[in-house]
């Protein structure tokens, strides 16, 4: 009886010291951090966004402004002006329109140009004559000098009016380059590429030497 009796309690008291290491366990687990967000861990959150929530990112330069007051002036300007005096027929541009260089944007009334190109051309036709007479007048002189003919004063009349003549000739071809250059100038053309920034003039008035028709503006 003792003896059944000693092991009794030896297992008894082993059961106490099973139970009291397992409550021990399980007081140290729950205790822990581990322990606390194991439930947090182990949840699956779902958020749901809208269509309106989502945007894609993508490149794009991004620029500033600085908002400032002062006059509009032009990079470039170029005055259209008369170099010759006349009437004012046309203007084939507006305040606003785009121009090129060379583009033809005035033109005066050239009546009184065209006649006078004319008359500076028949007076080349007959100075043009004349150096010719003077130019077969010398070379007969010359001959005839060889032969005995005619006298070295009367070969030199020859050779002076052959020069005569020859300054006549250029003098009116000069006049005539003259003539034809002023109804050329008759024509304005852009001397730059841009905008009609002002019209000075309309047609039908009359341009004096000089006088501001257009402004040109490079922007």
């Amino acid at each position: 009886m003792n003896r059944r009796l000693r092991w009794l309690l030896v297992f008894v008291l082993i059961a106490v010291m099973a139970a009291g290491v397992l409550v021990w366990m399980q007081g140290r687990r729950a205790s822990s951090p581990a322990a606390a967000y194991a439930p947090a861990a182990t949840a699956q959150a779902v958020l749901e966004l809208m269509p309106a929530d989502i945007l894609t990112a993508t490149m794009a330069p991004l620029s500033r402004s600085v908002p400032v007051s002062g006059t509009v002036k032009a990079v470039r300007s170029a005055l259209v002006k008369s170099r010759v005096p006349g009437e004012v027929v046309e203007i084939a541009v507006r305040e606003g329109e785009p121009v090129r260089r060379g583009q033809v944007l005035v033109r005066q009334d050239t009546t009184e140009l065209d006649l006078r190109l004319r008359q500076a051309q028949q007076q080349v036709a007959s100075a043009q004559a004349q150096y010719d007479t003077a130019r077969r007048a010398l070379a007969n002189n010359r001959a005839l000098l060889d032969q005995g003919f005619i006298s070295p004063t009367a070969l030199e009349t020859s050779i002076h009016n052959e020069t005569a003549a020859r300054a006549a000739l250029s003098v009116a071809q000069a006049a005539a380059d003259l003539a034809a250059k002023s109804l050329a100038d008759a024509t304005l053309r852009s001397p730059i590429d841009g905008w009609v920034s002002q019209r000075l003039m309309q047609p039908g008035e009359r341009a004096p030497v000089d006088a501001s028709i257009l402004e040109i503006v490079d922007l």
